[in-house]
């Protein structure tokens, strides 16, 4: 296992002032700007319970653990896995049984939450950061770094900086896990250009596809 150690630090464009508190990877509240507590999180050692709503119910992390273990099955051979499906079929649920998958195995890794799109180039040094530990990247909700722009939303900043950052990760011969929602998502948040940028994404970087259905 990888014994990493985050600092507080300015100096280094890598560690752009983070640091580790619980196990979990937190980003300091600057002035004028919400707190980014939570957009990612770094674990090397194995959590219970303390992940919030990630945390799956006894019979959902039955159901979603197959699927981390088929995740984690397809990245012996394969750099990068694309988990997709429509709104509470697992997809969040699977990537939490990926992690303690990970942390058996002796894989350090980092956990990013997509809902976060107000630190582009502080997320893309993160990245950079697991590329250089040689740490796998799980980012969860990766479609929403293409939803269609707003007064609010500034996904675009987001794949300006993200996305060269995964393809440099990628590059690396390091490894990455994205999840999205299904096509109605996209109907109703995106647009057809985004959705075919997104694709197009997906498909240069030759991702092993795996999509979740509804289990009820």
């Amino acid at each position: 296992m990888s014994n990493l150690e985050f600092k507080h630090s300015t100096s280094d464009p890598l560690r752009p002032n983070i640091f580790v508190q619980n196990r979990e990877l937190f980003i300091p509240r600057s002035a004028a700007t919400i707190s980014t507590r939570g957009i990612a999180e770094y674990y090397n050692s194995r959590i219970m319970g303390d992940t919030g709503d990630l945390v799956p119910s006894s019979g959902e992390f039955e159901y979603s653990f197959g699927v981390s273990q088929q995740i984690f099955n397809i990245l012996h051979d394969n750099k990068f896995v694309w988990l997709s499906g429509d709104h509470d079929t697992g997809k969040s649920s699977a990537l939490y049984g990926l992690r303690q998958i990970l942390f058996d195995q002796g894989t350090s890794y980092i956990a990013i939450n997509g809902h976060y799109l107000d630190r582009p180039k502080r997320i893309a040094n993160i990245i950079r950061w697991a590329s250089r530990s040689g740490s796998t990247v799980l980012y969860d909700s990766f479609d929403y770094n293409f939803k269609r722009p707003s007064k609010t939303n500034k996904s675009k900043h987001n794949r300006e900086q993200v996305l060269p950052s995964l393809r440099e990760h990628l590059s690396g011969g390091n490894k990455l896990v994205v999840t999205s929602h299904g096509q109605d998502w996209f109907d109703r948040m995106s647009n057809s250009s985004l959705t075919e940028e997104f694709v197009s994404f997906i498909d240069e970087l030759e991702a092993t596809s795996l999509e979740l259905f509804d289990k009820h």
